[in-house]
């Protein structure tokens, strides 16, 4: 099945792909709330069905991209979600698999999308959208791999008592943590109520601190005076 480039599913394909990672970021902190009304996702596949969904509209919005096929992309769509839905039902044995196969999809995919906005010359919303995108990627992308560090490394990241519930939740009975602490430390926030705890989980959390403020200084600036520089009157 083919769409044209105007088809409204193309068009405002960044705009969908916003909205879902604006949907992940804020039912992230529900996690326990979605553990106790299905007790089946436990532990870090809390946030699985969230992680899905994102994983498919991904895969739909870089399918359309003109360095893209489709053959690719569906193979890996549907690699990490079999790999989620594994993790639900075995989670032990293949969380982390699924963590490093959602990470390494979601680069791939947010490659060619970056090359696309940064080459446009025609900005508008869908393409501010766009850039907003990358952005709240690098978020998850960051999340995942705090979430496979503390995976490999119990203890990687230091949870402050005051958000341990009864049973004493951290980044892996919580899953929302990591999402909520990454974007935090994305946007160079630091409440200190998370804190990583061993030398891979403080590079890591370098890393996306300025990665995140590159990303701000250099994307979504240079987006906004384009837009600007095209809504202005012409002398």
């Amino acid at each position: 099945m083919t769409f044209s480039p105007r088809h409204p599913l193309i068009k405002r394909r960044y705009t969908a792909l916003l909205a879902t990672l604006l949907f992940l970021m804020i039912t992230a902190p529900l996690t326990p709330v979605i553990q106790r009304l299905f007790p089946i996702l436990h532990g870090s596949a809390g946030i699985t069905p969230q992680t899905l969904i994102l994983t498919l509209v991904t895969a739909w919005t870089a399918w359309h991209n003109l360095q893209f096929r489709f053959t690719p992309i569906l193979i890996g769509a549907v690699t990490v979600v079999t790999l989620g839905i594994l993790s639900v039902f075995a989670h032990a044995s293949f969380i982390q698999v699924h963590l490093l196969a959602q990470i390494v999809f979601l680069g791939f995919a947010m490659v060619p999308l970056l090359r696309e906005i940064l080459s446009t010359r025609n900005v508008d919303t869908d393409t501010l959208a766009g850039s907003v995108c990358i952005y709240l990627l690098l978020g998850v992308i960051g999340g995942l791999v705090f979430a496979l560090i503390e995976a490999s490394t119990p203890g990687s990241f230091y949870v402050a008592s005051e958000l341990s519930t009864d049973k004493g939740s951290n980044l892996v009975s919580d899953p929302g943590l990591i999402i909520y602490f990454a974007f935090v430390t994305l946007t160079t926030v630091g409440y200190g109520d998370i804190m990583p705890a061993t030398e891979a989980a403080r590079s890591a959390s370098i890393l996306l601190a300025v990665l995140g403020q590159l990303t701000l200084v250099v994307l979504i600036s240079r987006l906004v005076g384009l837009h600007v520089a095209v809504k202005a009157p012409q002398n």
